[in-house]
């Protein structure tokens, strides 16, 4: 449980975790439907896939 609290406990976590599950592969897509600016889809994607939880694809 804490562990899931961990890695989910992020705001912007959810909302790329949210629009992976709709089919968003593409970077530039999900910064666009999330409109964030910064590192901060950055981040959090490279959380997800550090954690086994996503997995980058050519």
């Amino acid at each position: 449980m804490a562990l899931a609290a961990d890695i989910l406990g992020d705001r912007w976590t959810l909302l790329i975790l949210r629009e992976a599950y709709y089919g968003v592969c593409r970077y530039d897509d999900m910064r666009e439907d999330l409109k964030a600016g910064g590192s901060t889809p950055t981040d959090g994607l490279n959380m997800l896939v550090a954690r086994g939880v996503l997995e980058k694809q050519p």
